[in-house]
């Protein structure tokens, strides 16, 4: 219910601002999914808020003494008489303990956060041993696993590029490494493994897949202008783009859990994967 009240702010002003730039959009967007994944430690170890309520009031004082006086009025003796032990023989039955439905939903989202999680480890070390298998190729990692050319590292974003890369030509290049090298400087696939780690933990709100996606393209479009912006034409641009995208769709990447496909977006020139 909470995370509502973090995103619609924050689309709110960027949509009241007609805020075009991919990257302050991307930047805000990044915020919210900061904020939405710092949410369970905030209500964990936040200071608790405790609120004084106030005893009930009594139209009638008279009405409010009158229970005492008759509390008071009943001698101990009585009551105490009025207890008759229970009748020998007598069976008391128990209610059958009714259906948990709290503990239900508590392993439910534990099942899927398991799930995740799991895929993000796994897609993390997969890409780990394919960095690992990289070897150095005119001072370019280069794997001869991959089609297309993707940046990976949470706290030291690298460039790894396919095999016959050196083949390529200078202006293909300059716009491959320009592109990655975006990516690089924004620290993207660090925002990207965050975001599919918050997807794992609030895969039941429907904002978390929404963010993942979303913080995906921006960065992608952010990345491109930054090509764009570099004096690369766009006409040329776009022609790399339809180029890197063929042999991709002939071989794509093995199956890296939770990581974005080539082409899951028009402006899309590779695949992100981030490792830790």
């Amino acid at each position: 219910v909470r995370p509502p009240f973090i995103g619609v702010p924050a689309g709110a002003v960027l949509w009241s601002l007609r805020v075009g730039v991919a990257a302050i959009r991307h930047r805000v967007w990044t915020v919210v999914m900061l904020a939405m994944l710092a949410l369970p430690l905030a209500i964990a170890w936040g200071p608790d808020v405790s609120l004084r309520v106030l005893p009930p009031t009594y139209s009638d004082a008279r009405v409010a003494a009158a229970p005492t006086s008759v509390t008071a009025s009943v001698p101990v003796s009585a009551a105490v008489t009025r207890m008759e032990p229970a009748s020998a023989g007598t069976v008391e039955l128990t209610p059958a303990p009714s259906w948990n439905w709290r503990a239900w939903l508590v392993a439910i989202y534990f099942a899927g956060a398991a799930v995740l999680l799991a895929r993000l480890a796994i897609g993390t070390v997969r890409v780990r041993l394919l960095a690992r298998e990289a070897t150095v190729v005119n001072g370019e990692l280069t794997s001869a696993h991959i089609a297309t050319p993707f940046t990976f590292g949470l706290l030291r974003p690298k460039v790894l590029l396919p095999q016959g890369w050196e083949h390529w030509s200078a202006a293909r290049l300059a716009v491959v490494l320009d592109h990655e090298r975006a990516h690089v400087a924004r620290r993207d696939p660090l925002v990207q493994w965050l975001a599919l780690l918050n997807r794992a933990l609030f895969w039941f709100h429907p904002l978390a897949w929404w963010l993942e996606r979303h913080l995906g393209a921006l960065a992608e479009e952010a990345c491109d202008a930054a090509v764009l912006a570099r004096g690369h034409g766009p006409a040329d641009y776009s022609e790399h783009l339809l180029d890197l995208a063929r042999p991709a769709s002939r071989r794509p990447l093995p199956n890296l859990a939770g990581m974005p496909r080539l082409g899951s977006g028009v402006s899309t020139p590779t695949t992100k994967i981030p490792l830790g």
